[in-house]
């Protein structure tokens, strides 16, 4: 608040701005308040008024005639005398009083419906002998005489209509249809309706603010065409034009000033305008009054050398001032002479001028009854205000008519949301155990309901020396936020209420007006008081001796009294919410209960699995020990005699040697043998035995020696004697597992034999358990047989054509029956060993189960499940590797597997 001579001498001259810079009106007011501090700013450049600078105080009037008339009375308060702005009638009228009270002076710049004079008042709008009038004559001349008056529901549109339906009466028109929405009306669709079905020539539009932009868009889109049916606007200007976009070109306005005036003034005008505000912004009558006004105010000013209301008043009559519109005179009933035009909307939002007047037009506020030289020329004029102030009253009335029709249905919607919100909340209660679901519900259910500025639930532990108090759940919001607070008021505060040392306050607190509360110690009331913190009402929530909660609703903005059906409401919100936390309690520990018990089943059912593991790899090991044992007894009972005979057929061979030679030379001593040996010698066929023989031997040690590979590779394959960590070859312990399953490699009656194709890198020794490893190899290499079974079982049409990697010099054969062996050794000393096949494939539903105990695709007794998950276990925990499965159905199986070279490297 500004006060004090001396802060005002400093300041310069003080004026008051008051328009509305927020709200439904501030699409067209807005503006007004920056040409009046451009016209300001100019003139201070210039050097000021009487030598001094003009301070303007601006402030929103929001849209609301109140809030006006509240700025005006304010500022007035403070000293200030003159005002510049308003823009509803209602706004102006309501300020009237208070001008009289403080004899300060109101410069108004908008169009308005007449029927008024206050000395208070400068009328630089256009007044409706200006404007509505010939607006309606121009219409009719243009053979359009069928009128739909649309009009906002306040003074100016319904005195208008009045004025135009005199107008019409007696120039020969017709109305047929009068309608008057609400300030800020956003739909139109019925209306638009109703005119479709009286069908008039033109609508004449009092519409004001934002609404028009709806009007204009609905209108356009219901199809209604502006050649056909056009609107006559009297309060859209280039503001609105450009707001409203190209939908409203076709349609025309009445006004004393246009943007489009080809004049010097004007462009000298629209340039600085645009220089200070941007040059997308647009020039409008109302703007041009707005600048107009100031420097008429600062002419009589100097004129009068005072800026008291009466010397100005009586200065300011006949001032005249060259405007963009052209030159101005302001007449002794506080009305400009202005000119009249009428443009037509272009698609820039920009006018084309299709009409002016030929001269300025005077203003008749009285509807010429100011010209009458009757004696009764008074009593008229007095009754004409009568009939404007009436029809305010009318609109009042209207207004708080639907207010409080508008209070009941908002009071019967409490009601009904008050049910609604126990029905929830019980409901609530009923569905959910989750205690976090349940207060967060409330808290935003009170909040939505009540409409405070915040509700809060504080949970509270209560022990013998200490209660502990912080805040859960939240709904809207305060300042500072409480949940990063170290030492919150709030809860300090009820804790002193609530919790004494061995008592618990039961009682509601309510607290209307912060400042006034006796409650609570004055230390907690002033920190909430600092906080901002204006009304407060907290409930408690009774659980237990050792358990308790709060609900809290504040105020920040405005005081509130705490009414008897909320505080209610918040005791049987608060039972309930008892309620929920002793169920919550109740089913969080039935629910640890329960997943004690399901984790001790959980646990027994894995020690059974693993049991069941074990079990089934000691029999598989014990198994595989058997067979090494058989396979070790009976390769070492074949060694010996196949050991024996291999080392005597060298000798044999010599011996046999030694007696050919025998035989040799008897006959070369005995050239004629007696008949009896030539006898045996025809029988013997010497010659071929002596050929033969070799041949016979060379076979035997062939035969030997291949008895001696089989029996190494048993003894190899059983590895009894390396069931320690050893290096090993790893490529041997791969040799010997084929060498065991190469009868199952063989052509059988459905399949033709299984080739095998080798593609082994060098390899150093690999250090591991060698029989667990061949194990490995075996059940690999042995379920690639198996697919290759079954796949080739079928007809070789239906069989599978996987195909493998192509490795140098090796020519495919993907439609016989194929498995490709491959070693290669990584970067960081790790032995890859690969098994592809090129049989049926694996799907992913199986491919995820492969490793999994007992799990098996194979036919009942032909498969335990347990091999690929032994030999998983053998890789992954024994060797410290990796075993992997990439297939897919139709498309042949790879099994991976990766161990390091060294344990100890790992």
């Amino acid at each position: 608040m500004l006060n004090g001579s001396k802060q005002a001498q400093a300041e310069g001259i003080r004026v008051g701005i008051v328009h509305s810079l927020t709200g439904t009106l501030a699409l067209g007011e807005a503006p007004l308040r920056d040409a009046a501090l451009m016209a300001i700013a100019e003139i201070n450049q210039a050097g000021g008024v009487l030598g001094q600078q003009i301070c303007p105080i601006v402030e929103d009037s929001a849209s609301d005639p109140a809030t006006f008339q509240q700025k005006v009375r304010e500022l007035a308060q403070a000293g200030i005398t003159t005002f510049f702005g308003g823009w509803s009638s209602t706004g102006r009228k309501l300020a009237i009083p208070v001008l009289e009270a403080f004899d300060a002076q109101l410069w108004y710049p908008v169009q308005y419906e007449g029927l008024e004079c206050s000395p208070q008042v400068f009328y630089t709008g256009l007044c409706p002998n200006q404007q509505v009038e010939p607006a309606v004559k121009w219409l009719l001349e243009q053979g359009r005489d069928r009128f739909y008056l649309l009009g906002m529901d306040y003074v100016f549109p319904r005195v208008s209509n009045k004025v135009i339906k005199a107008q019409l009466n007696q120039l020969g028109g017709s109305l047929v249809g009068e309608v008057y929405p609400p300030l800020g009306q956003k739909d139109f669709q019925e209306i638009i309706q109703d005119i479709r079905q009286v069908q008039p020539d033109v609508i004449f539009s009092t519409v004001n603010g934002d609404a028009n932009i709806y009007l204009y868009q609905q209108y356009h889109a219901a199809g209604l065409n502006d050649d056909e049916l056009p609107i006559m606007a009297m309060s859209v200007s280039e503001q609105e034009a450009q707001e409203i976009g190209p939908v409203a070109a076709g349609h025309y306005a009445a006004w004393s000033y246009f943007q489009s005036l080809d004049t010097a003034a004007n462009r000298d005008f629209i340039q600085r305008f645009q220089a200070r505000y941007g040059a997308q912004r647009v020039t409008s009558d109302p703007i041009e009054a707005a600048y107009t006004q100031v420097y008429l105010w600062q002419q009589a000013v100097e004129q009068a050398q005072s800026i008291a209301p009466a010397a100005v008043r009586a200065a300011a009559c006949g001032q005249t001032f060259n405007a963009p519109s052209g030159q101005v005179t302001l007449s002794r009933n506080h009305h400009l002479q202005k000119p009249f035009h009428i443009g037509q909307i272009l698609p820039t939002g920009q006018f084309e001028i299709v009409f002016s007047s030929p001269q300025v037009t005077l203003p008749q506020p009285w509807l010429g009854a100011e010209t009458y030289s009757t004696n009764g020329r008074g009593l008229i004029i007095d009754m004409l205000a009568e009939v404007s102030q009436s029809i305010q009253y009318s609109c009042e009335l209207d207004q708080k008519s639907r207010q409080l029709a508008e209070a009941n249905q908002q009071l019967q919607t409490l009601s009904d949301r008050m049910e609604l919100l126990r029905r929830n909340l019980s409901s609530q209660i009923r569905r959910s155990l989750d205690l976090n679901t349940v207060l967060n519900t409330t808290v935003q259910e009170i909040y939505a309901l009540l409409q405070v500025d915040c509700c809060q639930f504080y949970g509270c532990e209560i022990s013998s020396d200490a209660v502990q108090i912080a805040p859960s759940h939240q709904a809207g919001t305060i300042s500072p936020d409480w949940f990063e607070l170290t030492d919150d008021p709030i809860a300090n505060a009820l804790k002193s209420y609530f919790f004494e040392p061995g008592l618990i306050q039961r009682q509601p607190l309510l607290i209307d007006n912060i400042e006034r509360d006796r409650q609570l110690p004055e230390p907690y009331r002033l920190a909430l008081q600092a906080a901002g913190i204006r009304s407060l009402i907290a409930i408690l929530v009774d659980v237990s001796p050792q358990r308790a909660g709060l609900l809290t609703c504040q105020q920040i903005h405005q005081l509130r009294r705490w009414q008897r059906h909320e505080v209610e409401l918040l005791e049987d919100i608060a039972d309930q919410v008892g309620i929920a936390i002793d169920q919550s309690a109740l089913y969080k520990e039935a629910q640890t209960a329960a997943n004690r018990a399901q984790q001790q089943a959980q646990q027994l059912a894995q020690a059974m699995t693993r049991l069941r593991e074990t079990q089934a790899q000691l029999i598989q090991t014990e198994k595989m020990s058997s067979l090494g044992q058989l396979v070790a007894g009976i390769a070492h009972e074949i060694n010996n005699p196949v050991n024996f005979i291999h080392g005597n057929i060298s000798h044999a061979q010599s011996y046999m040697l030694d007696l050919i030679d025998l035989v040799q030379g008897y006959r070369a001593s005995v050239p004629k043998p007696s008949p009896a040996v030539e006898a045996l010698l025809r029988q013997i066929d010497l010659p071929y035995l002596k050929e033969d023989y070799p041949k016979v031997f060379a076979s035997m040690q062939q035969g030997t020696e291949r008895i001696r590979e089989l029996v190494l590779g048993l003894r190899n394959f059983s590895r009894l004697d390396e069931y320690e960590l050893k290096r090993v070859d790893f490529h041997q312990g791969l040799e010997s597992t084929l060498l065991i399953l190469k009868s199952r490699l063989k052509q059988t009656s459905h399949r033709p034999e299984i080739a095998v194709v080798k593609d082994y890198a060098s390899l150093p020794l690999v250090e591991c358990y060698a029989s667990q490893l061949n194990q490995v190899f075996l059940n690999l290499l042995s379920n690639a047989i198996d697919a290759l079974d079954d796949n080739f079982a079928a007809t070789p049409a239906q069989a599978s054509t996987c195909p493998l990697r192509p490795q140098p010099n090796e020519t495919q054969l993907t439609d016989r029956p194929q498995i490709h062996l491959r070693t290669q050794i990584t970067a960081n000393a790790r032995i890859v060993f690969c098994v592809t096949d090129n049989g049926t494939g694996i799907s992913a539903e199986v491919r995820a189960k492969l490793f999994d105990p007992f799990f098996t695709t194979k036919p009942v007794g032909q498969g335990t499940g347990l091999g690929l998950s032994i030999s998983y276990q053998i890789i992954t925990q024994t060797h410290r590797g990796r075993i992997w499965c990439n297939s897919a159905t139709d498309q042949g199986t790879e099994f991976w597997i990766e161990i390091p070279i060294s344990q100890a490297l790992e």
